[in-house]
């Protein structure tokens, strides 16, 4: 089952926390612009006080570890910190849509905009590890691209064969890799790979949430977020 993150954004204004919705919001961009998510809130939610995850909704697993330690199944990224859980002054919107998920969310945190940026300034290298298909393997390092096309943290199925870049570069060199199959999808033969990014590169788009944030609600907004799955 797949993991989702629900982020939420506050100001304080006379000393209490409100939440902001994106409104005007581009998904794309991550700036102001036209609204393209769906927000799933139909007229009767809305009248109930409701308010739409409608800031960010990528699914990026590396970055859910760094944020709350969350899917961190391999211990390849070190956490911000443990999980903080709700503020205690958060506004009453964010608090009742907390409340909303009850036990199916989890993992709640929150970080001021200049704590996250302070944070993606001091962390090393995210480390990632994962199978590459043959095809996207060997355009990944012809490209010298920071990411290969795709890949996964493992491949089963018959025929499948697992290689090291090692072997991979012994084998390109005697003429035994196998002819590449017609699509990425269809490869029997996978290269195990590790390789290293820095973060504010890894969290790009992270990273252009933060300043589109900063733009529309300013520098002291606080994000509030947990996760479902």
């Amino acid at each position: 089952m797949g993991c989702d993150i629900h982020l939420y954004v506050e100001k304080q204004v006379e000393g209490k926390w409100h939440a902001v919705t994106a409104g005007n919001w581009n998904h794309e961009t991550l700036e102001p612009g036209e609204n393209r998510r769906e927000t799933y809130l139909d007229d009767e939610e809305r009248a109930a006080g409701r308010i739409p995850n409608d800031w960010f909704g990528d699914r990026n697993y590396e970055l859910f570890a760094f944020l709350a330690d969350v899917r961190n199944y391999q211990r390849l990224t070190s956490p911000i910190c443990q999980p903080k859980g709700l503020p205690s002054d958060v506004s009453d919107a964010v608090k009742k849509e907390s409340e909303g998920w009850g036990c199916d969310g989890h993992s709640h945190t929150h970080f001021t905009l200049s704590e996250l940026r302070k944070a993606l300034a001091a962390a090393p290298e995210i480390t990632y590890e994962g199978c590459v298909d043959q095809i996207s393997y060997k355009n990944w390092k012809e490209s010298r691209s920071t990411f290969p096309a795709a890949w996964c943290e493992s491949v089963y199925g018959r025929g499948t064969e697992i290689i090291t870049e090692g072997e991979y570069r012994v084998r390109e060199r005697n003429g035994t890799l196998p002819e590449p199959a017609a699509h990425p999808f269809m490869s029997k033969l996978q290269v195990r790979c590790m390789w290293r990014v820095p973060a504010a590169k890894s969290f790009e788009r992270f990273v252009k949430l933060l300043d589109g944030i900063e733009k529309k609600v300013g520098p002291d907004a606080r994000i509030v977020l947990w996760f479902d799955n």
